[in-house]
Order: structure tokens, then C-alpha cells, then sequence
């Protein structure tokens, strides 16, 4: 295998000098998290080594490639995502709907670099996030309805967000307690 590794830090956030001093507690669920996050690298290091040379579209690729593939996907997606407010502010709502909603699409794809699409396609549906994916493509479909049918302005932008918040939703499936965290921030937030 190539060296594509190195420069991919390593987490070995467990064994830090903090944890190791008398008198310093560290709470569990920083414990935990931090396991998560070791985990989680660990993860995206294996799927995408995993990935080279099966159920991809680009086997050459090496692991540094892929995730800057991933990174750059990402990243004209969100671009793509940001500029369909030119088409809003012009008052055409179909092409803010679609260049928006494209963008997501894009941004989405981004992850077929490190993992390939039938494994996304399959992550994507597991038990976990199956209500966040389906969410996330029922809020792609009703902005891109609402956008050609001729809604009022509010409406699609009311729309883009729902379909932004589910993008988040969805992405916190993702992360290790990411969903509860955010149960939790706007389980705080609504308490006031």
C-alpha cells in the first residue's frame, strides 16, 4: 500500500496529560467523545482504504486524492448552493430552487470519493438514518416543487431552510452523538 497515511493526523486524544494529573477528573461524556472522534478517523481512514479499487468510480485515487476530491465536491457544492441567491434576488425561483437544491446534491456526492457509491447508497439507508435521508430527499423535492409551481418568495426560502436543517440533521448522523447534541442545544435554546 502506498503512503498515503502519514499525513492523516492519528487521534490519540484518550492519553493526554490532563486525564493523567492527580486531581483532574475528566468527565465521561468527554471520555466518550473523544472515543467517538478516535473512532470516527479511524473510520474514514479505513473506508476510504477500503474503498481503493472496489465500489468506487475512481480506483486510482490515493487516500490523500480522495479526500481532497471529497473537500473539493464539497466545497462547489456549497458555492453552487450560495450563489443561487443571485437567481432569488432576480426574482426567477425556479433557478434558485434547482441551483440550490443542486448544490446539495453536490455537496452530498462529495462522500462517493471516500467511500463509493454503493456503500453511500447503503450508509445512506441504514436504520439510523434512514428518517434523516428521507427527510433530507422529501426536502429536496418539495423546494424544487415549490420553486416551479410558482410559490411565493417566502415560501421557497422558507423551504431552502427546512431542506438546510435537514442537511444538518442528516450530517449529524454522521458524527458520534451528533444528533443528541443537537437535541440538546435546541432542547436549551427553547427552554427560555
Amino acid at each position: 500500500m502506498p503512503k498515503t497515511k502519514e499525513w492523516l493526523p492519528s487521534l490519540d486524544l484518550g492519553s493526554s496529560s490532563t486525564s493523567k494529573k492527580p486531581g483532574v477528573a475528566v468527565p465521561q461524556y468527554v471520555t466518550r467523545a473523544t472515543a467517538g472522534i478516535t473512532g470516527t478517523v479511524a473510520s474514514v481512514r479505513e473506508t476510504a482504504e477500503t474503498a481503493q479499487g472496489k465500489d468506487t468510480c475512481f480506483p486510482g485515487l490515493t487516500l490523500k486524492q480522495r479526500i481532497q476530491g471529497c473537500v473539493a465536491c464539497f466545497c462547489v457544492g456549497i458555492i453552487i448552493s450560495i450563489l443561487s441567491f443571485i437567481s432569488f434576488w432576480a426574482g426567477n425561483l425556479a433557478a434558485f430552487g434547482t441551483f440550490y437544491t443542486f448544490g446539495n446534491i453536490v455537496a452530498l456526492c462529495s462522500t462517493s470519493f471516500l467511500m463509493g457509491p454503493k456503500r453511500q447508497l447503503r450508509n445512506m439507508t441504514r436504520a439510523n438514518r434512514r428518517m434523516a435521508t428521507g427527510v433530507y430527499i422529501v426536502a429536496m423535492i418539495v423546494t424544487l416543487s415549490l420553486a416551479f409551481t410558482g410559490a411565493p418568495g417566502i415560501v421557497v426560502i422558507i423551504s431552502c431552510l427546512f431542506q438546510w436543517c435537514a442537511l444538518v440533521w442528516y450530517v449529524a448522523s454522521y458524527i458520534p452523538y451528533g444528533q443528541k447534541m443537537i437535541k440538546m442545544v435546541v432542547g436549551k435554546a427553547t427552554e427560555f
